[in-house]
């Protein structure tokens, strides 16, 4: 089953335990993720995407 071709780790996603579960679940599937800093670093997630 697939239901994302990425993550989107928010920051302070280390204080949710949902959030660090769906990191995990990312990892085992080998999918991208990305751990922005703040709003501005979305250039990367654009630059994935294409």
């Amino acid at each position: 089953m697939r239901a994302a071709d990425a993550v989107l780790a928010m920051p302070n996603w280390e204080k949710s335990w949902g959030a660090k579960r769906e990191v995990e679940w990312a990892q085992e599937k080998g999918m991208k993720i990305f751990y922005p800093k703040d709003p501005t670093d979305i250039e990367e997630i654009v630059t994935w995407a294409k």
